[in-house]
């Protein structure tokens, strides 16, 4: 817009945030008092901030997250094997298994002259399908020893199903176990509520304050009367404190954009890590002086810059940097692998005890026969 700009730095580390004398400190102070004539910071357009200062179109929406100090313990579902798939896809799964096994079974006992099959009957030949077709779904080669037309045709149909389900299966299981979730103490800001062990904080001159105070929401209203308004005279003072404090104190949790956490990620001492449920959505607009001779400038380089999708490039840099960061490897441990292996370790115990349990079996039936032998001999 060809403008010369003079910089003029807030007296305060904020924005701003309503005082109890009716004013305004920070950019929005600035602002109120006519001393600048735009924020270059971005603000949080609020109902506060719209009675002393022209904000523009929204430029982006975005995410306030809860911090807290990163957990040491991971979350550990011994239901992780059913995941990669939902109930009604696993039924269907069992289904097919089921009617595949059935129409083999049919077409052996019907469609061959084998004395075998014929000897074994339908719902032998059904068990035996079955087994067969769940060799196939499980990877494993088994061998039927009918070569007709009918069962290739069931066969090939298996093998086509069991390529897709299992690569799916695989590749999402896979990506599931790599994936650490940390066992989180609180997942909404209803059950931050309900927990009651943690101090919430904000930038003291944050537009949140402003957000909390007139919100009709009850949860976010009971967040401020509970855990803001008690130590407002002691809200962190920058972002850098807030991250610090949460880094000091396990039972600290501090409210921020997730972006400006990577500008100060290499000056804390500690991982922070953000409660995903636990987030407020605000929008971001440069702010003029009330009743500025600008405005119409302003909006309407802010629409050509948005129309020729320049505006949402500047965003996506300013956010995200120029620089692809590589993403680092992950490798599993035990602790994801714990189900799988043990439900190893249960089969094998399972096979052991079923074959001690046959072989009991089989010696008592042998050592009867033997008996009733010898007791048919004595008596003649």
């Amino acid at each position: 817009m060809n403008f010369t700009i003079e910089y003029l730095p807030s007296e305060i580390n904020g924005n701003g945030v309503l005082l109890d004398n009716g004013s305004w400190n920070g950019v929005v102070g600035i602002l109120q008092r006519r001393e600048a004539d735009a924020s270059i910071e971005s603000l949080t357009m609020t109902s506060l901030r719209w009675n002393v200062v022209d904000l523009l179109s929204p430029l982006w929406v975005d995410r306030k997250y809860m911090f807290i100090k990163a957990a040491t313990e991971f979350e550990l579902s011994w239901l992780s094997i059913f995941y990669p798939f939902n109930c009604p896809l696993w039924f269907a799964l069992i289904a097919s298994i089921l009617l595949l096994s059935t129409c083999l079974g049919i077409i052996c006992q019907i469609c061959h002259r084998n004395t075998e099959f014929r000897r074994n009957g339908l719902l032998q030949n059904i068990c035996n399908s079955l087994f067969f077709i769940f060799s196939v779904f499980c990877g494993q080669g088994e061998k039927l020893g009918l070569t007709t037309t009918s069962i290739m045709v069931v066969c090939v149909s298996t093998d086509l199903l069991v390529v897709v389900l299992l690569a799916s299966y695989s590749a999402s299981l896979m990506s599931y176990l790599i994936v650490r979730r940390p066992r989180l103490p609180f997942r909404t800001f209803s059950e931050f509520l309900a927990d009651g062990t943690f101090t919430l904080g904000v930038h003291r001159f944050s537009s949140l304050l402003s957000f909390f105070e007139t919100t009709e929401d009850p949860v976010i209203n009971q967040l401020y009367l509970s855990h803001i308004a008690p130590h407002k005279d002691t809200l962190p003072m920058s972002h850098l404190e807030g991250y610090t404090r949460v880094c000091s104190s396990h039972k600290y949790v501090y409210i921020h954009f997730l972006e400006f956490l990577e500008d100060k990620r290499n000056k804390l001492k500690c991982e922070l890590t953000i409660v995903p449920g636990a987030f407020l959505t605000v929008t971001k607009s440069i702010a003029l002086i009330r009743n500025s001779s600008y405005r119409g400038l302003f909006r309407y380089s802010l629409t050509k810059l948005r129309r020729n999708g320049i505006l949402q490039q500047l965003l996506y840099v300013t956010k995200h940097g120029n620089e692809v960061q590589e993403t680092p490897l992950i490798s599993m441990d035990m602790t994801s692998l714990a189900p799988i292996f043990t439900v190893l370790a249960f089969g094998l115990v399972a096979t052991i005890l079923s074959i001690s349990l046959e072989f009991a079996i089989h010696k008592c039936k042998k050592q009867k026969q033997t008996s009733y032998r010898m007791g048919n001999d004595w008596v003649l």
